[in-house]
């Protein structure tokens, strides 16, 4: 059996702040090696489908286009994580990891052949992860969050449209579908809220549809009838 790394009464304000930090810290790292050494795209993005190209995967999300690029993916990112963070301690650094990989090998599958650069398949894979999970666990806090998320970065469905040629869509495509990836492989790590007895009823009737019938029946059955 799994074990459960959110528990009730167990949410850390500075500890989600700390791994948000860190793992925003990686992004900019990357931007700040990209400026003082002037290193290009074509020997750190991502060309879809071109082998010399898979290191990109890893690599990808820590180089931008423009300092704008890279402030607007931190702050999501940030904000996102430290969601993540809170209401599930311990669980965001393996979740960040299965987003990172499975993005960026599923960019590099269906992508076009250009040039992808950018952390924003990792935030499109956090705004997926809250209603993800909100529906896999049936989750009351992760319900609430999914609207607090949807409320603030709904738009972002726009970034699933290829409107503009030189934003990545597949990139944001990849990212939405590797949240879903890791919500569903740990989702195990995140608990079910109680059934309520009405729930509970109808999934006992799902699994014996006689059961009320019978019932019903012997009810009818009068002594005279049960002894014949």
């Amino acid at each position: 059996m799994a074990k459960r790394i959110h528990q009730p009464g167990t949410m850390n304000f500075p500890r989600a702040a700390i791994s948000s930090i860190l793992l925003c810290s990686i992004i900019l790292q990357g931007w700040v090696a990209q400026q003082h050494f002037q290193l290009q795209a074509e020997a750190y993005g991502l060309m879809p489908r071109e082998i010399t190209s898979l290191s990109g995967i890893i690599t990808m999300p820590m180089f931008h286009g423009s300092a704008e690029h890279l402030w607007g993916n931190l702050l999501a990112l940030f904000c996102l994580s430290f969601l993540l963070a809170l209401f599930a301690p311990g669980l965001l650094p393996r979740a960040i990891m299965i987003m990172w990989l499975c993005g960026g090998a599923l960019l590099w599958l269906i992508g076009r052949p250009a040039w992808h650069i950018g952390a924003s398949g990792l935030v499109y894979g956090l705004i997926a992860w809250f209603p993800a999970m909100a529906l896999m666990r049936r989750n009351q806090a992760y319900t609430v969050l999914t609207l607090l998320v949807l409320l603030y970065y709904g738009s972002a469905i726009w970034g699933l449209l290829p409107a503009n040629p030189e934003v990545s869509y597949e990139g944001h495509l990849s990212g939405l579908i590797s949240g879903i990836i890791a919500a569903f492989l740990l989702r195990k790590h995140i608990p079910r809220d109680p059934k309520s007895s009405l729930e509970e009823e109808q999934e006992s009737e799902e699994e014996d549809p006689y059961r009320r019938f019978d019932y019903r029946h012997r009810e009818r059955i009068t002594p005279d009838d049960s002894s014949l």
